[in-house]
Protein backbone atom coordinates (compact mmCIF):
# COMPACT_ATOMS: atom_id res chain seq x y z
CA UNK A 1 0.00 0.00 0.00
CA UNK A 2 1.12 3.44 -0.60
CA UNK A 3 1.03 6.76 0.79
CA UNK A 4 -1.95 7.73 0.09
CA UNK A 5 -3.61 4.60 0.52
CA UNK A 6 -3.98 2.41 -2.88
CA UNK A 7 -2.42 -0.80 -4.33
CA UNK A 8 0.50 -0.41 -6.71
CA UNK A 9 -0.01 -2.18 -10.11
CA UNK A 10 2.61 -5.08 -10.25
CA UNK A 11 0.77 -6.45 -13.36
CA UNK A 12 3.22 -4.57 -15.30
CA UNK A 13 6.51 -4.52 -13.56
CA UNK A 14 9.69 -5.60 -15.61
CA UNK A 15 10.87 -9.03 -15.61
CA UNK A 16 14.87 -9.35 -16.45
CA UNK A 17 15.30 -10.35 -20.17
CA UNK A 18 17.17 -13.36 -20.78
CA UNK A 19 20.88 -12.41 -22.20
CA UNK A 20 21.24 -12.13 -26.02
CA UNK A 21 23.68 -14.45 -27.63
CA UNK A 22 26.91 -13.08 -29.00
CA UNK A 23 26.52 -12.48 -32.12
CA UNK A 24 28.53 -15.02 -34.66
CA UNK A 25 27.68 -17.90 -31.94
CA UNK A 26 27.45 -21.39 -33.67
CA UNK A 27 24.21 -22.08 -35.23
CA UNK A 28 22.92 -18.60 -35.81
CA UNK A 29 21.83 -16.89 -38.41
CA UNK A 30 24.87 -14.43 -38.24
CA UNK A 31 28.05 -16.89 -37.24
CA UNK A 32 29.42 -16.31 -41.16
CA UNK A 33 29.24 -12.71 -40.71
CA UNK A 34 30.71 -12.88 -36.86
CA UNK A 35 34.25 -14.69 -38.22
CA UNK A 36 34.59 -11.99 -40.71
CA UNK A 37 33.61 -9.31 -38.40
CA UNK A 38 37.50 -8.89 -36.70
CA UNK A 39 38.84 -7.61 -39.87
CA UNK A 40 36.61 -4.69 -40.29
CA UNK A 41 37.99 -2.36 -37.58
CA UNK A 42 41.40 -3.23 -38.96
CA UNK A 43 40.40 -1.86 -42.52
CA UNK A 44 38.65 1.46 -41.39
CA UNK A 45 41.81 3.26 -41.62
CA UNK A 46 42.44 2.08 -44.92
CA UNK A 47 38.97 3.28 -46.14
CA UNK A 48 38.80 6.30 -44.20
CA UNK A 49 40.46 7.88 -47.18
CA UNK A 50 38.03 6.60 -49.74
CA UNK A 51 34.95 7.51 -48.67
CA UNK A 52 32.10 4.64 -49.36
CA UNK A 53 34.06 1.28 -49.84
CA UNK A 54 33.13 -2.17 -50.14
CA UNK A 55 34.99 -4.58 -48.18
CA UNK A 56 35.00 -8.15 -49.37
CA UNK A 57 36.29 -10.75 -46.95
CA UNK A 58 37.20 -14.67 -48.62
CA UNK A 59 37.18 -17.60 -46.31
CA UNK A 60 38.37 -20.44 -48.36
CA UNK A 61 35.12 -20.83 -50.61
CA UNK A 62 32.54 -18.19 -48.42
CA UNK A 63 32.53 -14.65 -49.44
CA UNK A 64 31.39 -11.69 -46.64
CA UNK A 65 30.79 -8.26 -48.32
CA UNK A 66 30.42 -5.31 -46.40
CA UNK A 67 29.84 -1.53 -47.15
CA UNK A 68 31.63 0.95 -45.39
CA UNK A 69 29.92 5.05 -45.75
CA UNK A 70 32.85 6.81 -44.36
CA UNK A 71 32.66 10.34 -44.19
CA UNK A 72 36.28 12.11 -43.95
CA UNK A 73 38.22 12.59 -46.83
CA UNK A 74 38.04 12.95 -50.40
CA UNK A 75 35.23 10.55 -50.91
CA UNK A 76 35.98 8.19 -54.05
CA UNK A 77 33.09 5.83 -54.12
CA UNK A 78 33.63 2.97 -56.09
CA UNK A 79 36.50 1.91 -53.80
CA UNK A 80 37.23 -1.84 -53.34
CA UNK A 81 39.38 -3.05 -50.23
CA UNK A 82 39.43 -7.26 -50.45
CA UNK A 83 40.70 -9.21 -48.04
CA UNK A 84 41.46 -12.28 -48.48
CA UNK A 85 42.02 -15.19 -45.58
CA UNK A 86 43.94 -18.28 -46.23
CA UNK A 87 41.29 -21.44 -46.74
CA UNK A 88 41.97 -23.70 -43.93
CA UNK A 89 44.62 -26.26 -43.50
CA UNK A 90 46.84 -24.37 -46.06
CA UNK A 91 50.05 -22.73 -44.81
CA UNK A 92 51.72 -20.13 -46.38
CA UNK A 93 54.76 -17.69 -46.27
CA UNK A 94 56.09 -14.74 -45.23
CA UNK A 95 54.37 -12.66 -48.27
CA UNK A 96 51.67 -14.74 -48.77
CA UNK A 97 53.19 -17.47 -50.65
CA UNK A 98 52.48 -21.28 -50.41
CA UNK A 99 55.06 -22.83 -48.00
CA UNK A 100 57.80 -24.68 -48.98
CA UNK A 101 55.55 -28.12 -47.80
CA UNK A 102 52.86 -26.94 -49.38
CA UNK A 103 54.77 -26.60 -52.68
CA UNK A 104 56.37 -30.04 -52.73
CA UNK A 105 53.09 -31.60 -52.49
CA UNK A 106 51.86 -29.93 -55.70
CA UNK A 107 51.69 -32.33 -58.57
CA UNK A 108 54.06 -31.36 -61.43
CA UNK A 109 53.18 -34.04 -63.64
CA UNK A 110 51.37 -37.02 -63.81
CA UNK A 111 50.62 -39.60 -67.02
CA UNK A 112 49.51 -43.47 -67.21
CA UNK A 113 50.28 -46.01 -69.60
CA UNK A 114 53.80 -44.80 -70.65
CA UNK A 115 55.51 -47.25 -72.16
CA UNK A 116 58.89 -48.04 -71.38
CA UNK A 117 61.41 -50.60 -73.65
CA UNK A 118 64.43 -52.68 -72.35
CA UNK A 119 67.46 -49.92 -72.69
CA UNK A 120 65.65 -46.93 -73.19
CA UNK A 121 65.43 -44.32 -69.76
CA UNK A 122 63.19 -42.05 -68.99
CA UNK A 123 63.50 -38.44 -67.28
CA UNK A 124 60.91 -38.11 -65.07
CA UNK A 125 62.00 -34.27 -64.58
CA UNK A 126 60.85 -33.36 -68.58
CA UNK A 127 57.43 -31.38 -69.56
CA UNK A 128 58.72 -33.01 -73.37
CA UNK A 129 55.51 -34.86 -74.71
CA UNK A 130 57.89 -38.54 -74.85
CA UNK A 131 59.15 -37.54 -71.44
CA UNK A 132 62.50 -37.32 -72.61
CA UNK A 133 62.71 -40.89 -73.81
CA UNK A 134 66.52 -41.96 -74.78
CA UNK A 135 68.87 -45.24 -75.33
CA UNK A 136 70.64 -46.38 -72.81
CA UNK A 137 71.02 -44.74 -69.14
CA UNK A 138 71.34 -41.02 -70.44
CA UNK A 139 72.46 -38.09 -68.43
CA UNK A 140 69.88 -36.21 -66.51
CA UNK A 141 67.26 -39.49 -67.04
CA UNK A 142 65.98 -41.21 -63.86
CA UNK A 143 64.41 -44.38 -64.44
CA UNK A 144 66.04 -46.75 -66.79
CA UNK A 145 64.66 -50.52 -68.24
CA UNK A 146 67.69 -52.63 -68.57
CA UNK A 147 67.42 -56.17 -66.81
CA UNK A 148 65.03 -54.66 -64.11
CA UNK A 149 64.57 -51.15 -63.51
CA UNK A 150 67.49 -48.95 -62.50
CA UNK A 151 67.51 -45.55 -60.43
CA UNK A 152 70.26 -43.82 -58.03
CA UNK A 153 66.90 -43.63 -55.43
CA UNK A 154 64.57 -46.05 -55.33
CA UNK A 155 61.77 -48.07 -53.27
CA UNK A 156 59.00 -50.71 -53.71
CA UNK A 157 55.96 -49.01 -51.50
CA UNK A 158 53.27 -50.95 -52.75
CA UNK A 159 50.19 -50.44 -50.95
CA UNK A 160 51.48 -47.46 -49.15
CA UNK A 161 49.89 -43.98 -49.17
CA UNK A 162 51.28 -41.78 -52.87
CA UNK A 163 52.61 -39.24 -51.55
CA UNK A 164 55.98 -37.26 -50.92
CA UNK A 165 55.50 -37.77 -47.32
CA UNK A 166 55.84 -41.72 -47.71
CA UNK A 167 58.88 -41.64 -49.82
CA UNK A 168 60.76 -39.55 -47.35
CA UNK A 169 59.78 -42.03 -44.52
CA UNK A 170 61.50 -44.63 -46.49
CA UNK A 171 64.64 -46.70 -45.68
CA UNK A 172 64.92 -49.81 -47.69
CA UNK A 173 66.38 -47.92 -50.63
CA UNK A 174 68.18 -49.63 -53.63
CA UNK A 175 69.36 -49.03 -57.32
CA UNK A 176 67.66 -51.74 -59.04
CA UNK A 177 64.34 -53.26 -59.10
CA UNK A 178 65.25 -57.01 -61.21
CA UNK A 179 63.10 -58.16 -63.85
CA UNK A 180 62.04 -60.90 -61.93
CA UNK A 181 60.31 -58.40 -59.38
CA UNK A 182 58.77 -56.29 -61.66
CA UNK A 183 54.74 -57.34 -61.32
CA UNK A 184 51.50 -56.03 -62.41
CA UNK A 185 50.65 -53.02 -60.04
CA UNK A 186 54.25 -52.86 -58.16
CA UNK A 187 54.41 -49.25 -56.90
CA UNK A 188 58.00 -47.52 -56.55
CA UNK A 189 58.96 -44.20 -55.12
CA UNK A 190 61.82 -42.79 -57.38
CA UNK A 191 63.59 -40.03 -56.69
CA UNK A 192 64.52 -37.98 -59.93
CA UNK A 193 68.00 -35.90 -61.43
CA UNK A 194 66.54 -32.40 -59.90
CA UNK A 195 65.44 -34.53 -56.35
CA UNK A 196 62.26 -34.61 -56.72
CA UNK A 197 59.85 -37.18 -55.59
CA UNK A 198 57.75 -39.44 -58.12
CA UNK A 199 55.41 -42.03 -57.52
CA UNK A 200 55.96 -45.35 -60.66
CA UNK A 201 53.46 -47.61 -60.98
CA UNK A 202 53.95 -50.24 -62.80
CA UNK A 203 50.70 -51.20 -64.66
CA UNK A 204 52.08 -54.11 -66.96
CA UNK A 205 54.76 -56.17 -67.44
CA UNK A 206 55.51 -57.72 -71.13
CA UNK A 207 57.24 -60.51 -72.20
CA UNK A 208 59.27 -60.57 -68.91
CA UNK A 209 60.24 -57.38 -68.25
CA UNK A 210 61.04 -56.67 -71.93
CA UNK A 211 59.28 -53.81 -71.88
CA UNK A 212 56.77 -52.37 -69.21
CA UNK A 213 53.88 -49.75 -68.81
CA UNK A 214 54.35 -47.24 -66.06
CA UNK A 215 51.55 -44.74 -64.74
CA UNK A 216 53.71 -41.73 -63.10
CA UNK A 217 52.77 -39.13 -61.17
CA UNK A 218 56.07 -36.56 -60.11
CA UNK A 219 55.79 -33.90 -57.55
CA UNK A 220 57.19 -30.63 -57.40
Amino acid sequence: MTDNGTTPDTRTSAMPLPPTPPEGEPGSRTASRGRASWLVPALLGVVATVGAAVITVLFGNATNTFTVQVEAGDAKPGATVTVTASPSGQQQGPGGEPSAQNATSEVRREQNGVPLNTNYSIDLDSHADNWGVRQNQAAGNDLWLYSGLRNRQIAVVTGQTPDPGTCDRQTAFSQLVDADQLSDGLELCVQTSEKRWSWVTVSDVINGGASVTLDIRVWN
